[in-house]
């Protein structure tokens, strides 16, 4: 993770998001990545964790990319609709506080999350 290419370090967490239950030996190299330059490489770091169960440190990088503003704010979204129930809570606050439910081509990816949900 010490690589200057944030590709490279992006590949990194993805490899290790890939080995599912098997990358737990790398949580305290994941937990780094949360404060990495790279809103892709933190995005990535914190779904992992979450996968893996370590979800407080992970969800509030999340939250910090959600709510601050990224330069990756589409694979925010993209995340949080993968992550699924883990990320309900995030959705839902993000919805209340205004967040669009209009996207690009019709509704949002978290509107429509919200929308599955009854929100």
């Amino acid at each position: 993770m010490s690589n200057n290419d944030e590709g490279i370090r992006w590949w990194a967490i993805v490899g290790i998001h890939l080995l599912d239950d098997d990358a737990v030996p790398a949580v305290r190299v994941l937990k780094g990545a949360l404060r990495d330059e790279s809103h892709e490489v933190r995005t990535m770091a914190a779904w992992t964790l979450v996968k893996l169960g370590q979800k407080d440190e992970a969800l509030t990088c999340l939250e910090n990319l959600l709510f601050d503003g990224s330069q990756c704010r589409s694979m925010v979204h993209n995340v949080l609709d993968w992550m699924g129930e883990p990320a309900f809570p995030l959705v839902k606050k993000y919805m209340q506080q205004g967040g669009s439910k209009k996207g690009r081509y019709g509704i949002s990816i978290l509107g429509r999350v919200a929308e599955l949900q009854g929100w």
